[in-house]
């Protein structure tokens, strides 16, 4: 096993990804109880909400979208740390490909809300938007690089095991 580092070098790639899993862990559990409060608050006090254009069942429907995802992400973070814990990159996998598609979409809103911003001349709230979007984007992107390079230690790990057998 080697002992590549991440998180400013103090943990190995490993821990780094259980830790990773772990938060992914607690914060998928908080935002799962705190988004159906949203949800009702949004809908029962409709005065506090700033846009009251959107309809209710759009309020709803992109909540429930948001607890589904949510749910997949407590999903794959439970299958990073189970993946940490048998050693198998088969585990860990689904965690770093589904992060890859999220960083995908993400890029794709942030410049489409950037576009909406500039187009209705909030350029300043433009501005300000990616600049937070982007620090996001970039601390996510070195996660997922961390776990990648996990997976690609177990895997490497594994077909060692494969070779020494056969022998």
């Amino acid at each position: 096993m080697s002992k590549e580092t991440c998180c400013c070098g103090s943990f190995s790639v490993g821990k780094g990804s259980l830790f990773i899993g772990i938060f992914n862990i607690i914060g998928s559990i908080i935002n799962l109880i705190i988004q159906p409060i949203c949800i009702y608050s949004s809908i029962n006090n409709p005065d506090k909400t700033k846009d009251e254009k959107i309809p209710d069942s759009v309020i709803i429907l992109s909540g429930c979208v948001s607890i589904v995802i949510l749910l997949l992400y407590f999903i794959f973070a439970c299958l990073l740390v189970h993946g940490y814990r048998v050693r198998n990159h088969r585990l860990v996998s689904p965690w770093f490909i589904a992060n890859y598609a999220w960083l995908i979409l993400s890029a794709l809103s942030i410049v489409a809300v950037f576009v909406l911003k500039v187009s209705s001349e909030e350029f300043a709230k433009g501005a300000v938007f990616i600049g937070v979007c982007l620090t996001y984007m970039g601390v996510e992107t070195y996660l997922v690089f961390v776990v990648k390079r996990f997976a690609d230690e177990l895997k490497a790990e594994a077909e060692c095991k494969i070779v020494q057998e056969k022998c």
